[in-house]
């Protein structure tokens, strides 16, 4: 009967022994999944971040070429103000030159082309 018992006793404490080996492999490869499973996550947030990052940089230098752009544009509808406004004078100079002679010339027509001549200049002072 002893011998029975201690037979039992011993199975018991080996299917123990079983049970704490295979809980303990079990919780292992549970810590091994999770581990994986952060590196994975790690992996994509860095990814991720990364993507971010780049198209940032990207829409950075797109408004950056848009912002030269814009400036080359203001830049040459400036000179191209400033060429119509010295040609402009140059019309109403040679205009006033041709009313000095005109004038000089022939009285009648002298005021006409002073009106003529003035209307050129104010015209050009607001265009």
């Amino acid at each position: 009967q002893k011998q029975l018992e201690h037979g039992v006793q011993n199975a018991q404490e080996t299917e123990m022994r079983r049970l704490a080996i295979i809980d303990k492999k079990a919780r292992r490869a549970a810590r091994l999944r999770a581990q994986a499973e952060a590196e994975r996550q790690a992996e994509l947030a860095a990814r991720r971040a990364d993507r971010e990052a780049r198209q940032a940089e990207a829409a950075r230098l797109v408004r950056e070429q848009q912002a030269r752009d814009e400036q080359r544009r203001v830049k040459l509808a400036a000179e191209t103000r400033a060429k119509q406004r010295k040609i402009e004078r140059k019309k109403n100079k040679a205009t006033s030159e041709l009313v000095a002679k005109v004038g000089a010339s022939f009285p009648p027509f002298a005021y006409a082309a002073q009106c003529e001549a003035w209307f050129y200049a104010r015209d050009a002072r607001y265009h």
